[in-house]
């Protein structure tokens, strides 16, 4: 713990400094996605604090009921669809056959242990 919000935490030889206050990470996770990273997850769980009081606003319940809340109407029939309508090429050609640079390759390859 290097002061009331800032922690150090070890990852193997790689150390992250986290703040919780800031929501920053040294993996720059946490400022990226704004969900807190595995490094600042871990700070979180050892306060014994919620890991959503972290998380950033845009990922609540409010702001998806408030996103995807409202009613989709059906299509009461398909008459108000457009046809379908055939949109393939009929003059398609494969791309022409271009020589790479280098020798070509044998007919065959040998299989291991083949002689040469």
């Amino acid at each position: 713990m290097a002061g009331e919000e800032e922690y150090e935490v070890n990852n193997a030889n790689i150390h992250y400094i986290v703040n919780l206050r800031k929501a920053t990470c040294d993996c720059k996770f946490w400022e990226i996605a704004g969900i807190p990273c595995r490094y600042a997850a871990l700070e979180i769980a050892q306060r014994r604090e919620e890991l959503e009081t972290y998380t950033d606003v845009r990922f609540s319940k409010q702001k998806y009921m408030r996103a995807y809340g409202h009613c989709i109407h059906p299509i009461p029939n398909h008459s108000y669809c457009p046809e379908e309508m055939d949109v393939t090429p009929t003059d398609l050609k494969p791309p022409a056959i271009k020589r790479m640079p280098g020798r070509s390759k044998k007919s065959r390859r040998k299989e291991p242990g083949e002689a040469a």
